[in-house]
């Protein structure tokens, strides 16, 4: 009787592993896709005039989409 310790790992499925790296792939862009879009929107909405800023309306407005 000869097992060996620790027992041998079962092979892993090739559709379990091409999922796998898939959702991490869409993950990783995502959060790049999500970093640039974040940067712009705060680069390009910090230009308020004096005669009509009203930044805590446009933030309003900006969160609900109106």
């Amino acid at each position: 009787m000869s097992q060996s310790y620790p027992p041998p790992r079962p092979p892993i499925s090739r559709t379990d592993l091409a999922g796998s790296i898939a959702a991490l792939v869409l993950t990783v862009v995502g959060g790049g896709a999500a970093a640039v879009l974040g940067v712009f929107m705060m680069a390009f909405t910090d230009y308020c005039p004096a005669a009509a800023c009203a930044a805590g309306i446009g933030g309003y407005l900006f969160a609900v989409g109106g």
